[in-house]
């Protein structure tokens, strides 16, 4: 079994690493207690300083997210979820672990220097993907036909991906037609929807892997 994991919001979180580079980039001025005291990004979009720079620089707002990608820095300051390292630890006693990142090239190093820092197992094993239908493609591409278990934070993105493969890319989709799992992480299974070829399953947080291993158990029977 491969268990691919995505690493933005699935693993690697802190909102706080935007922020700062934010500040830092943008030159905006927030002092470090302000920014400490923030709960979530949306606050910080609320500061009396954020809202008045994007009145006249909403275009170097974005270039400033858009160089989030692209900042070794920021991939480096990110935090691991909680109880994701041991998550990820569990399922490697069950099978092949492997990381599918929608990443930009120039990050590549840092990515793996991050897994490698936080204690993932097999940092090195990273697989960089352009977009959704290229994490399903590249899924494809790798894999044999073993049971392919992908928990991703964007489960509807990539279902949609799915979707678009069935219409034009039918030998990818006929390829993981009902070998593939996706776990949608972050999500209560009540909320669920459901597709016609392709498992579902949830994953809240990262404190029930053992619920989900026994879902998966489940699934597989």
């Amino acid at each position: 079994m491969l268990f691919a994991i995505d690493i933005d919001l699935t693993i690697a979180g802190g909102f706080r690493a935007y922020i700062e580079h934010h500040n830092r980039d943008l030159a905006l001025g927030i002092s470090q207690q302000v920014l400490d005291g923030l709960a979530n990004y949306q606050e910080f979009l609320l500061l009396p300083e954020v809202m008045a720079y994007r009145q006249n620089n909403e275009a170097r707002f974005e270039e400033s997210k858009a160089s989030i990608r692209v900042s070794p820095d920021v991939i480096l300051s990110l935090e691991a979820l909680p109880r994701a390292t041991e998550g990820v630890a569990l399922l490697s006693a069950l099978g092949t672990i492997r990381y599918y990142t929608i990443r930009a090239n120039e990050v590549q190093k840092a990515t793996i220097q991050w897994l490698y820092e936080k204690q993932f197992p097999r940092p090195r094993s990273v697989v960089f993907c352009e977009n959704p239908i290229d994490k399903l493609i590249k899924l494809c591409q790798q894999e044999t036909d073993e049971t392919i278990v992908l928990i991703d934070d964007k489960y509807a993105v990539l279902l949609k991906a799915f979707d678009h493969c069935t219409r034009h890319i039918p030998a990818v989709a006929d390829a993981l037609r009902w070998r593939l799992i996706i776990v949608a992480f972050g999500i209560e299974t009540c909320s669920l929807p459901k597709h016609n070829a392709v498992h579902l399953l949830a994953l809240p947080s990262w404190q029930h892997i053992t619920d989900l291993i026994a879902a998966i158990d489940f699934t597989l029977k």
